[in-house]
């Protein structure tokens, strides 16, 4: 089974770019880890490349006009969204220990940069970073 987390940014986000090396970093990559840009028309994502060996797969969704994304059932009003998805070798428990650590992580990088943001692993509750 894969475990998902989720951190919507709920201001505008100035650098996706650098969001998405904030949550590389965050889950144990660096500069030079490889990723790639997908246009599916308003919404663009930076993801990660699979398989590198990091605690988790990131993916950076966002509008390239910097407006906010559509509005999902059950997610909050956003202009990014991380997302983070474990693989299948992980226990709910730890998995759940570690999304903790990791969206505090990328929400203290967003509010160093007057961004508020939430978190929610799996289909809990939305908690505000």
């Amino acid at each position: 089974m894969t475990f998902f987390a989720s951190i919507v940014a709920t201001d505008p986000v100035d650098d996706v770019h650098a969001l998405r090396l904030a949550a590389t970093r965050a889950v144990g990559g660096d500069d030079t880890t490889p990723w790639s840009e997908h246009d599916f028309g308003e919404v663009h994502m930076l993801q990660n490349r699979a398989d590198q060996g990091l605690d988790a797969l990131v993916s950076v969704h966002f509008q390239p006009d910097g407006k906010a994304l559509d509005e999902e059932e059950d997610t909050p009003h956003g202009y990014v969204r991380v997302l983070l998805n474990f693989g299948e070798e992980t226990d709910d428990g730890d998995c759940y220990r570690r999304q903790q650590t990791y969206g505090r992580k990328i929400g203290e990088w967003l509010k160093t940069r007057g961004v508020s943001a939430m978190w929610q692993y799996e289909e809990s509750e939305w908690i505000r970073l």
